[in-house]
């Protein structure tokens, strides 16, 4: 009894408002999401990136192959379909892979996941999109240069 009435007569310490006190108390939780965020553009710009030298190659070591297909009448849609065609095929695979490797590990993620459910339908529609949307970004520049082959150049090279 005797503390409590000492305690009344002193001064409050570490009076903040409630605002200051609720941000504080969730200022874990947005660092956390800053951070996955960083990593997820991260990870979304080394897959483009990734992509787009893997076609950079492979279109630069079937140039004889394209050099022919132009000589023989191919049009340009049909190699830029061609090179379009081997960037979504890999998106997808790897799409699917990773689809598959989210929705098992889920529950593992759960504890770190604010707002947003473990198996969230829209963030299971919305990535993959956004992952074929860089895909097929990836694969626009080695496309066009396929398309911009000259034939006998192209069947002269090495």
């Amino acid at each position: 009894m005797q503390h409590e009435i000492e305690r009344e007569g002193l001064p409050a310490a570490h009076v903040r408002a409630m605002e200051q006190v609720f941000s504080a108390s969730l200022a874990r939780d947005r660092f956390n999401t800053l951070l996955m965020t960083i990593f997820a553009v991260t990870a979304i710009l080394l897959a483009g990136i990734g992509l787009y030298g893997v076609l950079s190659f492979t279109v630069q070591q079937r140039t004889q192959e394209f050099g022919i297909r132009l000589a023989l009448g191919a049009d340009s849609a049909q190699l830029r379909n061609v090179v379009i065609g081997q960037a979504m095929t890999l998106a997808g695979v790897g799409i699917g892979i990773g689809l598959a490797a989210a929705w098992l590990l889920t529950r593992l993620m759960a504890a770190v996941l604010f707002g947003v459910q473990p198996r969230d339908p829209v963030v299971f529609a919305t990535v993959p999109v956004l992952l074929a949307a860089v895909a097929l970004g990836a694969s626009a520049l080695p496309a066009r240069r396929a398309v911009g082959l000259e034939p006998m150049e192209a069947l002269r090279r090495e």
